[in-house]
């Protein structure tokens, strides 16, 4: 994307963000979605705590992202995303503890994985559980990488902190469904969902757009070997997320990876901002610290359900700012742990971009039509 056709997006892009926001409230059906992804996020904070997990933010981000308007949806989502998370955690133990690899044998495996597994959330009928599996391997894998001593605690945390989110969300989905969505709208119809799509297993734009997500990972996994004071999974997480586009849209694919890593960019730079600075202000304190959590989820669900197509920017901004927001321990609430995982966000930022437009570069100056 040329620099002027960036800068005029970027300008549209926030004229967009203040104009939605000024609608905040105005909407019952898009605020009783914010308050039902509210709920959900404190309970999923609270049950986090209760059951001692690593990472409180990524219970938290699981109890958002899974939540639907209709409990149906919701159940099927959260269990396609565990379902993931166990094949992506059990893979990554299974290599580790059974295969003799050294660094750069595990960086080329964790790309061909990345690839494999992007490739199927492309193409795939379950592509969010595809997604999640690549995801868990990548985040256990690079995690052994910096501490190997808590391979099995960090796996087994992830599968339990998305195992919680999950479930406090479809806690909540159900008692809204039937609760507070039956009585404001009892006579809503109910449309039957269209069959996914089932696309051929040869599919070449997909396979190239998978392969290149796949390199940015390997590189990421080699650069893990050294002493980086970032959270390098949050960087795992924006390589493969900003690869995933819609299918109909590779053919156009680089157009579609600089949205979505201009969105990203602004998202995880406003929601990561916004977190550091609630952070200062909270001065560790508890109630503060969970109202600034309800401030920023509330903003990041209102964008991702907009009209005005920047609801990727909005997910985007709540991820950050979970991550960044959420301590692990309440009776200690370190910011620098936020900002290292914010670090590693800004880190995916750095591999992939360079990683992807040299790679394009390259298959068109080689590619037969050309000549």
């Amino acid at each position: 994307m040329p620099p002027s056709q960036a800068l005029s997006e970027f300008r549209q892009l926030l004229r967009d963000l203040a104009g939605d926001l000024r609608q905040f409230g105005r909407d019952r059906r898009r605020l009783v979605d914010e308050l039902e992804t509210l709920t959900s996020v404190l309970l999923a904070i609270l049950l986090g705590h209760l059951a001692g997990v690593q990472h409180v933010g990524w219970a938290a981000f699981s109890g958002y992202i899974v939540m639907r308007s209709d409990v149906r949806d919701s159940c099927a989502r959260g269990c396609l995303r565990v379902l993931g998370t166990c094949i992506g955690a059990a893979g990554a133990l299974l290599v580790l503890r059974h295969l003799q690899l050294n660094p750069y044998e595990q960086a080329g495996l964790l790309g061909t994985v990345g690839s494999i597994t992007l490739y199927l959330t492309l193409v795939g009928r379950y592509g969010y559980a595809w997604l999640l599996g690549g995801l868990t391997y990548a985040m256990v894998v690079l995690a052994s990488l910096q501490a190997p001593a808590q391979l099995e605690q960090y796996a087994l945390s992830r599968l339990l902190e998305v195992a919680l989110g999950t479930s406090a969300c479809v806690l909540v989905s159900a008692l809204s469904t039937y609760g507070v969505r039956a009585r404001l709208w009892p006579r809503v119809p109910t449309t039957v969902a269209s069959a996914p799509r089932t696309l051929g297993v040869w599919q070449p734009l997909a396979l190239r757009h998978a392969l290149q997500g796949g390199l940015a990972l390997a590189l990421l996994a080699l650069g893990a070997t050294g002493k980086i004071a970032v959270d390098i999974s949050q960087a795992a997480i924006t390589i493969l997320a900003v690869m995933v586009v819609p299918f109909d849209g590779l053919s156009s694919a680089g157009k579609a990876v600089s949205r979505r890593l201009l969105h990203r960019m602004l998202g995880c730079l406003l929601g990561g901002g916004l977190a550091a600075i609630l952070l200062l202000v909270s001065q560790e304190s508890l109630w503060l610290t969970l109202a600034g959590v309800a401030l920023g989820v509330l903003i990041g669900r209102h964008l991702e359900n907009g009209p005005l197509g920047i609801g990727y920017l909005g997910m985007q901004f709540a991820l950050a700012f979970l991550v960044v927001m959420v301590p692990d321990h309440y009776d200690h609430i370190d910011p620098v742990a936020g900002m290292a995982r914010l670090g590693g966000i800004l880190l995916g930022f750095l591999v992939l971009e360079p990683v992807y437009w040299i790679s394009t570069w390259l298959i068109r100056r080689l590619s037969p039509s050309r000549t």
